[in-house]
């Protein structure tokens, strides 16, 4: 993602964000080709809390549409599908 400019350099999965972890996952929904590689269009990178206590932390998420949302799990949201949880921007 550094290399596609999404991110400034020197971010890590252990240094972006104090007490969170982060995991993201990247891909293309397109065969478009620039200099023989593929452009990557989607993304989702979640920051989860590195203390699970109940209340503590949130979990939050951005996608490719660059709304930052966030898990609450009364809210009906799923988990397992980021777009569902609520946009906190």
């Amino acid at each position: 993602m550094q290399d596609s400019l999404w991110i400034a350099e020197g971010y890590t999965q252990g240094n972006m964000i104090e007490n969170y972890t982060m995991t993201w996952e990247i891909g293309s929904s397109s065969v478009v080709q620039t200099e023989g590689q593929s452009i990557i269009d989607r993304f989702t990178i979640v920051a989860y809390p590195r203390n699970r206590f109940p209340g503590y932390n949130s979990t939050f998420a951005v996608t490719e549409d660059q709304v930052v949302r966030v898990y609450i799990p009364d809210s009906g949201a799923v988990f397992d599908e980021v777009k569902t949880w609520d946009p906190i921007m």
